[in-house]
């Protein structure tokens, strides 16, 4: 079974960190940065092949700024265009962007 993590940075209170575990081994990471009313996953890596972690591993980031009130999504990580698009971030000035419930709703990978 596949587990997700949060562990907040110590040296920067909007900073938390997931990660995503099967059977104790990591499947892969992301960071989010909580700040003025925007959550934005700025990181995030997995191992190779592996979309439906990294799709999950947005979704519980976002999933938890929501429980932070917060309403808008961004991901300026890199190397995850097709993975954003099919999951209907709007792509715009570099940046990917949407609301955190339309996110939380659809699906990419199947």
């Amino acid at each position: 079974m596949i587990t997700f993590k949060h562990t907040q940075d110590e040296n920067n209170e909007n900073v938390t960190l997931f990660e995503a575990y099967e059977n104790e081994r990591l499947l892969g990471k992301c960071l989010l940065r909580c700040e003025n009313n925007i959550a934005d996953v700025f990181a995030i890596s997995s191992l190779p092949g592996l979309d439906n972690i990294i799709q999950g591993l947005l979704k519980s980031a976002y999933h938890y700024a929501s429980f932070k009130g917060i309403y808008i999504g961004k991901c300026t990580a890199k190397g995850i265009d097709d993975i954003l698009l099919k999951m209907g971030f709007q792509h715009s000035n570099g940046e990917y962007s949407s609301d955190i419930p339309s996110i939380l709703m659809g699906t990419c990978c199947k």
